[in-house]
């Protein structure tokens, strides 16, 4: 059977990396400071460095600590939700404070968390990087402080007042065809033989589609006919929403913008004959993208990319 034989996208999405989270977010109790309170005594916290590296142990998993070693509510920490009776926190805490701890790069690290790890550091992460960015009002300047659990800032300013809240950057990712071949692009800052699908910022007052139309021409100059939703992807590098999309080409013409270093088409036999001599090398298999590629390589082959990459 195909590996994306499904109907639904949702299936799809829930297969990519941070993305299938089993996790209630209780939003409707986040101002409920009692109860806050109360699980917190029982509850675990993820912790996320100012680096944005995530707290982990000696196998390459997340490191969890006990809410109850560090009581007070007074240090933020923000609510992320409970998962089979165990509720979660996160907090930034300096690597210093814990030298027995293994600190993750969360995008080496994620193919060797479980999924609810993944999606926990995920969503600590893109938390911490808000936070982060939000210390001050965007509207007068003053100082923010969290609310809700950490799903809010409010600026200290009585005559202001502004309520911000946590945001994500939506970008389209797309796999473009034409005659049943897969345009990948490189930019130069990427490892040598690193190819991907084409991908972009969603810019204000622009449909998802038009932004793929957009940037598909704008990086390899291919005039895209038409898309169709593939799945999503939280990305926090820092803080996007990969939109994956698939999509047809008018034809096989490519000029080449100032973003990208290299573009082509590939055909199945030639993706492969590029991978056996190493002049090819696929995104990180924790990407929306490698699943895009990974969808593509199976209807046209019929084969499994993982499987020939591991035999490589």
């Amino acid at each position: 059977m195909p590996l994306y034989s499904t109907r639904f996208s949702s299936e799809r999405s829930a297969s990519n990396t941070f993305s299938a989270i089993p996790l209630d977010r209780a939003t409707e109790r986040r101002e409920q400071n009692d109860w806050i309170a109360e699980i917190h005594q029982t509850a675990f916290e993820v912790l996320v460095s100012p680096e944005h590296l995530i707290a982990g142990g000696s196998n390459q998993s997340l490191h969890f600590l006990l809410c109850a070693d560090l009581p007070t509510l007074r240090v933020e920490r923000w609510y992320l939700g409970q998962f089979e009776g165990a509720h979660y926190f996160a907090r930034v805490v300096m690597q210093a404070e814990y030298p027995q701890l293994e600190w993750l790069d969360l995008r080496a690290a994620a193919l060797k968390l479980s999924p609810l790890e993944a999606g926990l550091a995920a969503y600590a992460r893109g938390l911490a990087f808000w936070h982060q960015r939000h210390q001050f009002c965007g509207v007068c300047g003053h100082p923010t402080v969290s609310e809700h659990a950490g799903h809010r800032r409010c600026c200290v300013n009585s005559n202001c007042g502004a309520v911000h809240f946590p945001r994500t950057d939506p970008a389209i990712i797309v796999a473009v065809e034409f005659e049943d071949k897969i345009l990948l692009g490189r930019q130069a800052s990427w490892p040598p033989g690193r190819y991907s699908t084409l991908a972009g910022f969603v810019e204000p007052g622009e449909s998802l589609e038009d932004a793929l139309v957009r940037e598909v021409y704008e990086e390899a100059g291919v005039r895209v006919i038409a898309s169709d939703y593939f799945s999503s992807q939280p990305w926090p590098f820092p803080a996007s929403l990969m939109l994956g999309f698939t999509a047809l080409a008018a034809d096989d013409q490519i000029n080449v913008g100032a973003e990208l270093e290299h573009a082509r088409y590939f055909s199945v036999a030639e993706f492969e004959a590029a991978l056996l001599d190493g002049s090819l090398r696929t995104p990180p298999q924790v990407s929306v993208s490698f699943r895009l590629i990974e969808n593509w390589y199976q209807l046209r082959s019929g084969r499994n990319l993982s499987e020939f990459l591991a035999r490589l």
